[in-house]
């Protein structure tokens, strides 16, 4: 119940400014970076490529 208040609020801070609510971190090289990161692409192809997609597209429509 936290997390979706926390992201609640973040959205909501979001549209009350232009300014994104929280920058972009890297996301995505830290999840390439983790350990089990090769084991999740070897068991879910397809699923790992979209994720890391959708956070990439998402980062970088957040400092637009």
């Amino acid at each position: 119940m936290r997390t979706l208040a926390v992201i609640a609020c973040l959205f909501l801070a979001g549209c009350a400014t232009s300014a994104p609510a929280i920058a972009p971190s890297g996301n995505v090289d830290r999840l390439l970076s983790h350990a089990q990161f090769r084991q999740a692409a070897k068991t879910a192809p397809e699923f790992t490529m979209e994720a890391l997609n959708t956070i990439a597209r998402l980062e970088h429509d957040l400092v637009k």
